[in-house]
């Protein structure tokens, strides 16, 4: 295929999920928080004896002015400066063995978190959301190990990686309408948040899948395959996971909301979109990051990305604000905007690090937890797709499965798997 030459034709937006109220549950968004000092307004008034009658009108309309009135009032605050993710609740966490055991309730909570639009067939909601948990296997299958099946599953997507070699490459930025400089922003946010841009093609308009990873090093792809199970790199992430931990964020959140920029202004010109976005661990809190800054930067009837961690990190509330400051379209945490999947045995239950970071005050609005068993005999991965072992996975102490990243995809193929 010559990438070079795809159509740049556009799609369709699909539309928003329209629920039958009288027969289905639908998600309440959390109600907005106030600003920490959002208090009954004060019911003091200021003599205007003392001061003057200008004066006093001045401090009497402080006094009784709301906090979330007086941020949109004052022109110089930044929109949605005040955002408090970690005060709103979390999303729902969800028990399933398999997709056709979700309850009503669930299925518009999942459909809705992956951007799949209301049918009232819930089997072929079911369909849907299956397909799409699973092409979210195929691009980690192939951003692991270059291929998109490796465990015998069909082939649907044909994909390719934007490195660095194309965007050197003249011909490939003309036409995507990219310049130099926003391709030298697209290659730092590669090299400092472990981060894969895959094309995919099959739709009417070239769709870009993009996977966060914090569990390998991204400057040498022969190294992916030994780096399944490596705990993250020092260095780097271990300074964001302290940024995210202190209530910061450092220079990989600002390389991504750079990223984020640029393939919003491309998207709005019509050469491609991002329909899907994937993370694991630390690249899970990249991907949420990355997902709330290109999304508040599209037109809102633009084409949302479906959002799918693995175990991630979760972000702080200066994280949240940043990633959609100076956006000028708005972006709600709290509605329902992806899925976050976390592995537990039954019989012997194992922490996450989603419950771990849930235990330090840190909260998933908008985010739906899916809770998926790991079974015996599901097997590790050598990086080529064989197993290496049989027997239950062990999980860490700390941890969990966390870093089992092939033991998360039999989970997935376990419970998208059609029934005979």
């Amino acid at each position: 295929m010559n990438w070079l030459r795809l159509p740049r034709s556009c799609i369709p937006s699909p539309s928003a999920p329209d629920v039958d109220t009288a027969s289905k549950k639908t998600l309440t968004p959390a109600v907005e928080p106030q600003a920490p000092n959002g208090s009954a307004p004060d019911s003091r008034v200021v003599p205007k004896s003392r001061i003057g009658s200008r004066m006093a009108s001045r401090l009497n309309d402080m006094w009784k002015q709301n906090p979330k009135e007086a941020d949109v009032n004052n022109k110089k605050a930044s929109r949605h400066a005040k955002v408090k993710i970690n005060s709103l609740p979390s999303e729902k966490r969800i028990y399933a063995d398999h997709v056709t055991t979700l309850s009503m309730d669930e299925l518009v909570a999942m459909s809705s978190a992956l951007n799949i639009p209301w049918t009232g067939d819930c089997a072929h909601l079911e369909m849907k959301i299956a397909a799409r948990l699973g092409k979210v296997c195929q691009l980690t299958n192939f951003v692991f190990n270059g291929a998109t099946n490796p465990h015998g599953m069909k082939q649907e997507l044909t994909m390719a990686y934007i490195s660095n070699n194309e965007l050197d490459d003249q011909n490939f930025r003309a036409n995507f309408g990219m310049t130099v400089e926003q391709a030298r922003i697209l290659k730092r946010a590669q090299t400092l948040a472990n981060l894969d841009i895959v094309m995919v093609a099959g739709g009417e308009k070239l769709g870009l899948a993009l996977y966060f990873d914090s569990a390998r090093a991204a400057s040498n792809r022969k190294e992916w395959a030994q780096a399944l199970v490596l705990r993250g790199r020092i260095g780097r992430n271990t300074k964001e996971i302290m940024n995210t931990a202190l209530g910061t964020h450092g220079e990989v959140f600002a390389a991504v909301k750079e990223a984020a920029d640029v393939l919003s202004k491309l998207s709005e010109q019509g050469y491609f979109r991002v329909d899907m976005v994937a993370g694991h661990s630390l690249g899970g809190g990249y991907a949420q990051y990355f997902t709330a800054a290109y999304t508040s930067r599209i037109k809102a009837d633009g084409v949302k990305p479906a959002m799918v961690l693995f175990d991630p990190m979760l972000l702080n509330d200066r994280q949240a604000a940043d990633a959609i400051k100076g956006a000028p379209y708005g972006y709600d945490y709290s509605t329902p905007r992806g899925v976050a999947i976390t592995l537990n045995d039954s019989k012997a239950p194992a922490p996450t690090l989603l419950s771990r970071m849930k235990g330090a005050g840190f909260r998933h609005p908008g985010l739906v937890e899916l809770r998926l068993d790991v079974h015996p005999g599901d097997a590790a991965d050598n990086g080529q797709g064989l197993p290496v072992h049989l027997g239950n996975p062990s999980p860490g102490w700390l941890l969990g499965y966390h870093d089992e990243m092939s033991v998360f995809e039999m989970a997935i193929r376990r419970f998208t798997k059609k029934e005979t």
